[in-house]
């Protein structure tokens, strides 16, 4: 499962990043600062068309939210790998 590493990777980058960073949520629960992660998945025919999406028209939205302060820092990968069982693409 070589990419499955690869994904563990990815996702642990991203988290040390955020963390080394001190950027954490402005919104805090009852127990400290939140963090949310989102996996998206999509149809493989229609993955070159979401890339374009998330490239575009998804970043823009994410980079809305950290200017209104829903948001203070986000990650966002695409999965090199296309697998029926693996994430597309992930935001951290």
């Amino acid at each position: 499962m070589k990419h499955s590493r690869a994904v563990t990777l990815v996702l642990g980058l991203c988290i040390a990043l955020l963390n080394g960073s001190n950027a954490h949520a402005q919104w805090s629960g009852p127990d400290g600062p939140v963090s949310l992660i989102v996996f998206y998945k999509c149809k493989p025919e229609a993955r070159a068309d979401f890339y374009k999406y998330l490239t575009s028209t998804g970043v823009s939205q994410f980079e809305k939210w950290k200017k209104q302060g829903s948001m203070r820092t986000t990650c966002c990968s695409f999965n090199q790998y296309t697998d029926k069982d693996a994430w597309d693409a992930l935001a951290v």
